[in-house]
Order: C-alpha cells, then sequence, then structure tokens
C-alpha cells in the first residue's frame, strides 16, 4: 500500500467512557457518550479525502502525534518555543481509541494494525492543537527486532541448580561464617569500647582498665 499522512487541525479528545443504558425492560447496552462520537464524526469528516479505497487488508503500522494547546503557564520567555511533553491528562491511550474509532472504515479488521506509536505533546509556541497521522505498510519484524529499546539486553545466564545433597553443607557453611563474622564483630567492638574508655581488652566482651 502508499503511505498515508495526514493533520487534522483539530483538539484532541480523549475516547469517553461508555454509558451503561437500558433499552426496554431487559436489555443493556453500552453507548459511546455523545461528545465522543460528534468528534469522532468531525475527525473521520477532516480525513475523509485520504481514505484508502478499498480497506486495507494487510499488516500496517500507524503513527500517531495528538499535540494538545499549550498552557498559559508554558508561555514564559524561558520556556522552550517547539513542541513539549505532555505529561498531564488526557492519557495518550484514550486519545488513540478516539481516533482508531474514528478510523475504524479504514481497514478491513482493527487487527491489521500490528505496530502503534503514539505521542502527545503541548503545541509551538505559536502553534495549535491537532492530530497527525501516519499510515504505511508493517515492516518486517527482522528489520528493527529491538525497536524498544536501543541497547538488546542479554538474558542472565541460568545458575545450575543445587543438588539437594549439597544443600545442607550449603547451608552449614554459611551459619558458620555468620558465626565467624559475629565473633570477630564482638571483638572489634570490645576493642573500640576499651579505646573509648582508656582500656586494653583481654579477651571478647571483656576489658581490663589501666592503672
Amino acid at each position: 500500500m502508499r503511505p498515508i499522512a495526514f493533520i487534522a487541525p483539530i483538539v484532541p479528545k480523549a475516547k469517553g467512557r461508555p454509558r451503561i443504558v437500558r433499552r426496554g425492560k431487559h436489555a443493556i447496552q453500552a453507548a459511546t457518550p455523545a461528545e465522543t462520537r460528534r468528534w469522532e464524526a468531525s475527525f473521520a469528516a477532516i480525513a475523509a479525502p485520504f481514505t484508502p479505497v478499498p480497506p486495507i487488508d494487510e499488516p500496517i503500522e500507524v503513527s500517531m502525534l495528538f499535540v494538545l494547546p499549550r498552557p498559559q503557564k508554558l508561555m514564559r520567555k524561558a520556556d522552550p518555543d517547539g513542541l513539549l511533553p505532555a505529561s498531564g491528562r488526557p492519557d495518550v491511550d484514550n486519545l488513540v481509541k478516539a481516533v482508531m474509532d474514528a478510523l475504524k472504515a479504514w481497514w478491513a479488521d482493527d487487527a491489521r494494525v500490528v505496530s502503534l506509536r503514539a505521542r502527545k505533546a503541548y503545541a509551538e509556541r505559536d502553534g495549535g492543537p491537532r492530530v497527525e497521522v501516519a499510515i504505511r505498510s508493517a515492516p518486517g519484524f527482522e528489520e528493527a527486532p529491538h525497536a524498544w529499546s536501543e541497547t538488546p539486553t542479554t538474558p542472565a545466564p541460568a545458575t545450575a541448580p543445587v543438588a539437594p545433597s549439597s544443600r545442607s553443607a550449603v547451608r552449614d557453611a554459611g551459619a558458620k561464617a555468620v558465626a565467624k563474622k559475629r565473633r570477630r564483630d564482638g571483638v572489634d567492638s570490645a576493642r573500640s569500647a576499651a579505646a573509648d574508655l582508656g582500656a586494653v581488652p583481654v579477651a571478647a566482651g571483656a576489658v581490663r582498665r589501666r592503672r
């Protein structure tokens, strides 16, 4: 397929939570909020000139950039002029859901989207809110096996299991090491205390004052 890219000059909007409505006496249905439906319709109308015909029926990669209005607090002279990461609400996954539902007629099935990248940012100082979308055929995964990491991690070497017969030996060795450390710590603390008192240690835990 030929790559598709467009910019929708619209304020990004998160997908609203479905509302449970009752149809008749027993039927219950989840309905998308009217405000969300209006936004999705507006977005679909803006994107209509780029609609693929026929609908996409192959693995694709979708990239989205959501540019939110820049808050007044980020209009200071010290603030950068370009895009700024938007770490506040709305959540990026809910922004993606609204766009995906608005473009659901673009592909034969949502499952055709095998790779998805989404970012959200505050607008440039002189820029405006918008949604940027790019769609292309999905690259072979052998081209970027670690796209999520610049440095592939190496699995830690497997640790050989400890045989049941040797576990008691390991436990006994550990106990002896702990006991030895405690005796050494007792001598060291006695020497330290003796130095503070002006005494000479004669045994672990015992001190004698100088005459």
